[in-house]
């Protein structure tokens, strides 16, 4: 039986955790297969409940440690496991361990998935292109999310051609639509407003803030929207939606660990961020039929939506480009059905999993 690690902060508060639960699943049920989940907090775990019993769970209970702080338990941890793949999964974990891997034993193999595009989340920051330069050759392999986001580890980040794979995200459509007949009665929206949903965590990259501010310009458009997270920025974007006169339109709801209740009851999702690598939530919205309005930046957006069928996809910096489509989802009668069968052709866990299995195996 072959051993495999799975490496990460925590399992749950984001689309990285949820892919991690999925690969967590499906490789625990194959037999050939012993499955390990390393966690360095306790805290912030919500996905655990939606692990099958035979992945092992180790804990490191770091909370108060910065992620950078735990190498050394992280490798001593790695050393006792043994396994055959290391899967690592997280954006700071993936170059902190990088360095260390020649020091580790020689049958372990190595796989590294990213989950952002680097050069818009890094920019010029030249140390950490000189540590991924030196230090990313050492993974086995390196997993991008979509073509932007491999294009940019090639071009910018010295990622060799023959290690880096493109792998889309996978959807769990079934656990979604299970989960979206929950009651979460939203009484902010009603059946006379166009209802908008946002989702992810209150910070720059989101890019709430202009989001904002391309809302308040819309006055004769009747809609509600209720952005679902929690972060750092939540008193700046409170006194923001005051200060534009958005209180009887925005509402920002918090977190919810599944949101697909919120989705289902929706007209829309809207996706402001500034970067993303190839975003969840818009599958998620996608496997219930939910049209998409999302910003043109960096990452797997546009590979996703297609426009007209499942959403649109424009500028939001551009007051006249935002109005323009904003009015257009407005307007536009989407298929449900027909959203629901691209997403399940493209994105479902049956199409996306084996391509993560024919990696693993390849290493073996």
């Amino acid at each position: 039986m072959k051993k495999i690690l799975f490496i990460s902060p925590t399992l749950g508060n984001g689309g990285a955790e949820r892919v991690m639960t999925y690969l967590l699943n499906y490789f625990a049920s194959i037999e050939q297969f012993e499955v390990f989940l390393l966690l360095v907090r306790n805290k912030g775990n919500d996905y655990l409940p939606s692990l099958i019993n035979k992945v092992k769970v180790v804990r490191l209970g770091m909370d108060d440690r910065r992620i950078r702080f735990c190498i050394f338990p992280l490798l001593k941890s790695i050393r006792e496991i043994n396994p055959n793949i290391c899967f690592v999964g997280h954006v700071q974990l993936n170059i902190l361990i990088a360095p260390f891997i020649k020091f580790l034993p020689h049958k372990i193999k190595f796989v590294s998935r990213e989950t952002s595009v680097l050069s818009v989340r890094y920019g010029r920051q030249s140390c950490k292109r000189f540590f991924y330069w030196l230090f990313y050759r050492n993974y086995d392999k390196v997993i991008a999310q979509s073509d932007d986001m491999r294009e940019d580890l090639i071009a910018k980040w010295f990622v060799s051609t023959d290690k880096c794979v493109k792998i889309n995200n996978p959807i769990d459509i079934g656990y979604v639509v299970m989960n979206s007949q929950k009651e979460v009665p939203v009484s902010f929206w009603s059946r006379d407003t166009f209802n908008l949903l946002a989702i992810g965590r209150l910070d720059h990259q989101k890019g709430y803030d202009i989001l904002l501010s391309r809302l308040a310009e819309q006055e004769e458009m009747n809609f509600r929207l209720v952005i679902l997270g929690k972060g750092s920025l939540h008193e700046h974007l409170q006194q923001q939606i005051q200060h534009l006169g958005l209180s009887k339109k925005v509402l920002l709801g918090g977190y919810s660990y599944i949101p697909f209740a919120y989705l289902k009851q929706a007209d829309a999702l809207i996706l402001s961020s500034r970067f993303e690598g190839f975003p969840n939530v818009l599958l998620e919205a996608n496997a219930l039929g939910k049209p998409v309005l999302a910003n043109n930046c960096m990452g797997g957006i546009n590979e996703i939506i297609i426009p007209g069928v499942n959403g649109y996809v424009t500028d939001f910096l551009s007051s006249k480009n935002f109005t323009s489509a904003f009015q257009k989802l407005r307007a536009e009668k989407f298929d449900e059905g027909t959203i629901i069968k691209i997403t399940k052709e493209r994105y479902s866990i049956d199409y996306i999993m084996p391509q993560y299995e024919n990696i693993i195996t390849s290493l073996l």
